[in-house]
């Protein structure tokens, strides 16, 4: 497996473990709290579920991504595959275009004519 999917992996399950978590904070501060606390006037289920938890878990996922998340690059080449794949993939991509070419040049420029003619009926005014 390309270690590019395992990176991506780790990191798809640390932030699926981190809104999990937030969902559990969320809940608890939000129904474990009893309703007639309050706190400078605001109910404390309110503080705790609304105000506090979004920011502790934006804090959070600032340590996450910055300790735990790599920065790698996008474009870089596949080195996972084996030297036979990649002659072989190479082979077919290079059978594929010339395939193409030959294609493009057997249409001739009556076919091409032939083909700009609905168009141009098609651009005229009514």
């Amino acid at each position: 497996m390309n270690h590019l999917v395992i990176i991506a992996r780790r990191e798809a399950l640390l932030s699926l473990g981190l809104a999990l978590l937030y969902m559990l904070g969320w809940w608890l501060s939000a129904y474990a709290v009893p309703a007639n606390l309050m706190w400078h006037g605001w109910p404390l289920w309110f503080v705790l579920s609304c105000v506090f938890n979004p920011l502790l878990f934006i804090g959070l996922c600032a340590v996450m991504v910055r300790r735990y998340f790599k920065n790698l690059p996008l474009d870089a080449p596949v080195t996972d595959i084996s030297t036979d794949e990649a002659r072989v993939t190479a082979a077919l991509l290079k059978t594929k275009a010339a395939t193409a070419i030959a294609d493009d040049a057997s249409i001739t420029q009556a076919d091409a004519a032939a083909d700009a003619v609905p168009l141009r009926a098609h651009l005229r005014p009514h």
